[in-house]
């Protein structure tokens, strides 16, 4: 690295924690019109501490990373997010506009689910990075384009200053992936969300990208949270060893802090998820849980359990009522 992309990185963005959470977030809840999505969701991430938020596809994972950031639209917010830098807490959910756009990308950055769409296909990937920093970082027009070459050299990207110049639709998915990854890192965050980041890629370069964010993540010891889909088939899920926090569609989960202690977990969707985690040999390796019917759109949210009817370990209150969770040496819940 020279120093193009070393001095535009504070020099207190690589340090220890303070003792304190990154991030805390109590009691969030997202709602659309009439309908509330994500409900009662509560975690945190320690500086250098990764959390993986399992679900199911339209159990809102996403919508709980991008609401952290507000970026839902006609979205209604409850609850806290607490962002916590070492030197001064700010509440995510409640703060001004203006303060909050000198966050996004700087503090808290984020790798959205499909690069395709969240680059801009009319710039170049490398200018694209560039002009975070010009913006972030107040670079040159030089020193911003020596920057982003530094960084997409960082991503394992090859011939990467003839890479910058390529624009989205130039590049193969996992290069356009590590792009991303490359301007989410631009500015050091001291958190970074990652939204199911190896969706879109084949099932050999979904590796690679876990052990890239692994190793940048090392090297930085920024808090991580990621989004993963456990319905779809191979998802990497326990290569980051980390904590996990399983999401049951529209409503709280079980934090677990490690998956292969996760038959104890609390939740009947945690115990799921788990259990469709496993790997056999031979032909028990196809044998998994089955589900009953599909996730549906938010408005057929039932009143009581989310999703209760496909619960995998049903219990008798979960068509009346929600169940609460209880403490980890309780009993297991509905």
């Amino acid at each position: 690295m020279t120093d193009a992309y070393t001095n535009a990185v504070p020099a207190d963005r690589n340090a220890a924690g303070h003792g304190q959470p990154l991030l805390r977030v109590e009691s969030l809840a997202v709602s659309f019109g009439s309908k509330k999505v994500v409900d009662d969701v509560s975690f945190q991430i320690a500086p250098g501490e990764k959390l993986a938020l399992v679900g199911e596809s339209g159990s809102g994972k996403t919508v709980t990373a991008l609401a952290l950031l507000r970026l839902l639209h006609d979205a209604r917010l409850q609850g806290s997010a607490v962002f916590d830098d070492g030197q001064t807490r700010r509440d995510l959910l409640a703060l001004p506009e203006r303060q909050l756009r000198g966050l996004r990308g700087d503090e808290i950055a984020m790798i959205f689910q499909e690069p395709m769409t969240a680059l801009n296909p009319l710039m170049p990937v490398g200018e694209q990075i560039a002009e975070v920093l010009r913006l972030k970082r107040a670079l040159t027009q030089a020193q911003s384009a020596q920057a982003a070459i530094e960084l997409l050299a960082k991503t394992d990207i090859p011939e990467p200053a003839r890479r910058a110049g390529a624009y989205p639709h130039q590049l193969s998915g996992g290069q356009r992936q590590r792009a991303m990854i490359a301007m989410a890192l631009a500015c050091a965050p001291r958190l970074l969300l990652a939204d199911e980041p190896t969706t879109a890629l084949d099932v050999s370069l979904r590796g690679q990208i876990l052990d890239l964010l692994a190793e940048l993540q090392r090297e930085n010891r920024h808090g991580r949270a990621d989004d993963h889909a456990r319905s779809e088939p191979g998802a990497p899920l326990c290569r980051p060893r980390g904590r996990h926090a399983a999401r049951p569609p529209g409503g709280a989960g079980c934090h677990r802090a490690d998956l292969r202690r996760a038959a104890a977990c609390l939740h009947a969707e945690t115990h799921g998820q788990q259990a469709r985690a496993r790997r056999g040999r031979g032909p028990a390796r196809r044998r998994r849980p089955a589900r009953a019917g599909r996730a549906g759109p938010a408005r057929h949210l039932p009143g009581a359990a989310p999703r209760h009817p496909r619960l995998v370990r049903q219990g008798r209150l979960c068509g009346r009522r929600a169940p609460a969770l209880p403490s980890r040496q309780g009993a297991r819940s509905g």
